[in-house]
């Protein structure tokens, strides 16, 4: 009897330990977050250029895909800056001769005014004034070349500070308002293109010139 019992005991233990077939016993890898497959990486993009039967094309190209342009070509600043500076010297002489004009339309009706024998001894005195400024500012302007637009006015504003301050104001509006900035960007590329035809044009006649010789 002693086996028997022993065997009975023993199938007792295995039922009660046995999971019950209605309870699902969750394992460590259930709670664990779903891994996404990591994205491929980024594919390199190579720029490519076609050569054409005229003319091949070569460019040094930056990290950011543009023209790579040495740190000492203009003295360690950039083109766009070299050529904002050069623009503002031009839109400064182009001012100082609007303003030219302005005083030459006042100039004559001023001097004209003050020989008049009803005109206050104030009106007379801003007609000279006037009329001096007209002359002044285009001795200036002849004796004093732009090369640098803000040392330009510096250097006027010594002299007349009502001048440089108008002249100041101008070039502001002007650049801001009437100045055709993307006319220029046209003018530039068409001007550019148009000159390396010709200088291929030139070329390629020395060249037969030279095969005829």
């Amino acid at each position: 009897r002693a086996p028997t019992r022993t065997r009975s005991i023993e199938k007792r233990m295995l039922t009660a330990l046995k999971p019950s077939p209605c309870v699902r016993v969750a394992s460590v890898a259930d709670k664990r977050p779903t891994r996404r497959a990591p994205p491929p990486p980024p594919q390199c993009k190579t720029v490519t250029f076609t050569p054409t039967k005229r003319t091949t094309r070569v460019r040094c190209l930056g990290e950011d895909e543009r023209m790579f342009i040495p740190a000492g070509a203009f003295s360690g600043t950039t083109p766009e800056r070299r050529a904002s500076q050069m623009l503002s010297a031009m839109l400064t002489y182009v001012s100082a001769w609007i303003v030219i004009a302005q005083l030459e339309n006042v100039a004559p009706r001023a001097s004209l005014a003050g020989t008049d024998a009803n005109v206050s001894s104030d009106e007379t005195a801003e007609a000279a004034r006037v009329v001096d400024q007209h002359a002044f500012l285009l001795d200036h302007l002849e004796t004093h070349p732009v090369r640098d637009g803000d040392a330009w006015l510096t250097e006027l504003s010594h002299e007349s500070p009502s001048l440089a301050s108008r002249i100041g104001e101008v070039r502001l509006a002007y650049a801001k308002s009437d100045f055709e900035w993307h006319n220029v960007h046209k003018l530039v590329v068409d001007g550019i293109a148009f000159g390396n035809e010709a200088v291929m044009r030139e070329w390629l006649k020395g060249a037969y010139a030279h095969e005829a010789a």
